[in-house]
């Protein structure tokens, strides 16, 4: 399994954002968290963007995953950044998250 730190940025200001949008976004995360993809997501505060802790067996399995996002599909949001990482140490609850 792979680990990955995203950075979105919105194309638009979030204000603009159709809340029936906002409503499938909220339902693709729960989706993720449900399916064991996601760790944990949050905006940027104020809400230019978000973070997103995500893992997945391949990048391209997880680019096919980001490619149902809501946000991404509709054009109104972009990953400016995704890195990969390993989590050398984490807290004890976290370690069947992270496969230790």
């Amino acid at each position: 399994m792979k680990f990955y730190l995203l950075e979105g940025h919105h194309l638009m200001s979030f204000e603009h954002i159709p809340s029936a949008l906002i409503d499938a976004h909220h339902q693709f995360l729960q989706s993720g968290y449900d399916d064991g993809h996601f760790l944990f997501s949050d905006p940027q505060q104020p809400p230019h963007g978000g973070f997103l802790v995500a893992r997945a067996v391949s990048r391209q399995q997880l680019d096919a995953l980001l490619a149902e996002e809501p946000f991404v599909r509709e054009g109104v949001m972009e990953f400016s950044a995704i890195t990969e990482f390993e989590a050398a140490q984490c807290q004890p609850f976290l370690n069947e998250w992270f496969g230790k």
